[in-house]
């Protein structure tokens, strides 16, 4: 088998770990290998023969690193922020603006919940980056991605530490009801949960502040 069939062999065994088979990822050794196959496979696949496939891979690395449920937290998430933050050499808003938006997603996410550093600027990075995404992942050409976006900014925000705490958690709460006009709990039962109770503590957080009502 040639290096590039290896190599492709190893991708399709990783992808589906991480992308088909997400039940899978409660086992440990699951997402392990997954990280070992994606590393194999970036050896044949280098940004500077197969740019695409490449970031991709990156991207998918990184996903690894931050679904691993065992090991040391803020490193593996170290290491899946270098993984999106490489992919991105690639995948430009330009050239490739859906998967741009996609490894923008998981870095903010990375971000949020990264344990370690300056929490404030770690979320203030996360807030950027769903942003940035947002361009691309509009409500009109992509509702379910638009909505895990809005969630995934709503909560950043809720959580943010430094600045007008009154008007974070107001962004937070706009973000959330948007997630939920796509995330209703007939469609996306799952999701809808995890919006709602997103919503509900940014609300009672607020309610705290005096500054809005504590939500019907």
């Amino acid at each position: 088998m040639g290096g590039e069939a290896w190599a492709d062999g190893l991708y399709s065994v990783a992808y589906w770990m991480d992308e088909l088979c997400p039940a899978a990822w409660q086992h440990a050794p699951v997402p392990h290998r997954a990280v070992r196959y994606h590393g194999a496979a970036l050896r044949v696949h280098t940004e500077a023969d197969f740019p695409v496939q490449w970031a991709m891979i990156q991207n998918n690395l990184g996903n690894a690193y931050q679904d691993l449920p065992t090991g040391d937290r803020a490193a593996n998430l170290a290491r899946a922020i270098a993984c999106y933050e490489a992919a991105l050499r690639v995948r430009t808003e330009e050239a490739f603006p859906t998967q741009w938006a996609m490894t923008q997603n998981n870095l903010g996410t990375a971000y949020s919940d990264l344990p370690t550093g300056d929490r404030a600027a770690n979320l203030a990075r996360a807030i950027a980056c769903h942003e940035a995404a947002l361009r691309v992942r509009t409500e009109e050409a992509f509702p379910t991605d638009w909505a895990m976006t809005q969630n995934n900014l709503g909560t950043a925000y809720c959580d943010l530490p430094t600045g007008d705490r009154g008007a974070n958690l107001a962004r937070a709460i706009a973000c959330q009801e948007a997630a939920l006009t796509i995330w209703t709990e007939e469609a996306f039962p799952h999701d809808h949960e995890t919006a709602a109770g997103n919503l509900a503590l940014a609300r009672e957080a607020w309610a705290r502040l005096g500054e809005g009502p504590e939500g019907e």
